[in-house]
């Protein structure tokens, strides 16, 4: 089968440095009227220096075809803003959008609301359920108060944080203290039933899944937890199944959400994810992002034209993520020697 080329455009504004925010996030409202993306801005600090607590990120907005760009405000800096993507926002409704510690309505141009950060943590937003529930997720990485958490973001005032999973709990699970212990990534599956976590402990990760409410927890993988595909880049197809990208084969794989019932559902994969509609499956590695059809290996398409070659800095991922009605893909891709985000169009391929 013949590999398609597709051209994308690029979303972010001018020629300095912009990401999208992590794979498994919607960039676009629900509505597909406005994108949200991150912009550097500083011309003398290109690529950003990540280590250099003031190199300033800012969260930008634009209309979905890529004009109408506004600056809504600046990252503030105590939340050590890496490149890497894993700082996570979630639109709530066409209006308001939440981004690690911030709620900014796009209508009234403000912030409603600014959840306190301590230095000593890194707080950040993985995963969040339905509207109806009124729930985010939250992870506190490290510090006494390590742990998931959620929120109901709705309001106009600052929410209470309520705790899900907790240091103490996990640390014992793990079999002790430790000083490399992270509370970092956190998903709930598509129906709102269960949560996939990840560990950083002892120098692997691990990965787990639990009820929403936190009970039940489980590793993922075989008893001893000695697998180590089940990481950040695993994602919820389902509220029984995962897919995720096993190495070292590097194709994308489907289980249950105890690790068993393993089947290939995709090709050569880092970062993946699904498409809404649960048709397509795309795939970043090395800066390569392919297009499959769901269950199989064969590529669809490359969707991008210099796809051999790696972004500028390593810690920048292209994080492919799907449009919510899946006929759009947007990722981060070169942009000469920096980088932007993109958006290719998928809506005229067969399915």
């Amino acid at each position: 089968m013949e590999i398609k080329m597709i051209s994308p455009i690029k979303i972010s504004q001018g020629d300095l440095w912009a990401t999208k925010t992590y794979v498994h996030d919607f960039v676009e409202s629900p509505d597909g009227s406005k994108i949200l993306y991150r912009y550097f801005p500083k011309s003398d600090n290109q690529p950003p220096n990540l280590t250099d607590m003031n190199h300033g990120a800012q969260m930008w907005m634009c209309a979905a075809d890529g004009s109408n760009h506004r600056m809504l405000f600046e990252i503030p800096l105590v939340w050590r803003e890496s490149g890497h993507g894993s700082e996570s926002m979630v639109w709530l409704d066409n209006d308001r959008f939440y981004y690690n510690g911030i709620l900014f309505s796009t209508f009234e141009n403000r912030i409603v609301w600014f959840l306190p950060n301590p230095v000593d943590e890194r707080r950040e937003i993985s995963a969040w359920s339905f509207p109806a529930r009124k729930k985010l997720f939250i992870n506190i990485r490290t510090g006494l108060n390590a742990g998931y958490y959620w929120i109901d973001p709705y309001g106009d005032n600052v929410p209470e944080l309520h705790p899900v999973i907790g240091r103490d709990e996990m640390l014992t699970l793990l079999g002790g203290d430790s000083s490399t212990y992270q509370f970092t990534y956190i998903f709930l599956s598509t129906g709102g039933s269960h949560l996939y976590f990840v560990m950083y402990f002892n120098n692997r990760e691990w990965g787990f899944t639990s009820k929403e409410d936190g009970t039940d927890i489980v590793p993922v993988g075989n008893n001893d937890m000695r697998l180590k595909p089940w990481n950040g880049h695993t994602i919820w197809f389902d509220d029984d199944h995962l897919v995720y990208p096993c190495y070292p084969e590097a194709v994308a794989k489907y289980c249950d959400r105890f690790g068993n019932d393993q089947t290939v559902v995709g090709g050569k994969s880092n970062h993946i994810t699904v498409s809404p509609d649960k048709k397509w499956l795309v795939s970043d590695s090395f800066s390569v992002v392919r297009l499959f059809r769901y269950g199989s290996t064969e590529v669809v398409a490359e969707l991008m034209t210099d796809a051999e070659k790696p972004l500028p800095d390593s810690k920048f991922h292209t994080h492919p993520s799907f449009s919510r009605d899946s006929k759009r893909i947007y990722f981060i891709g070169r942009n000469g020697a920096l980088a932007a985000v993109y958006c290719a169009d998928i809506s005229s391929f067969p399915e």
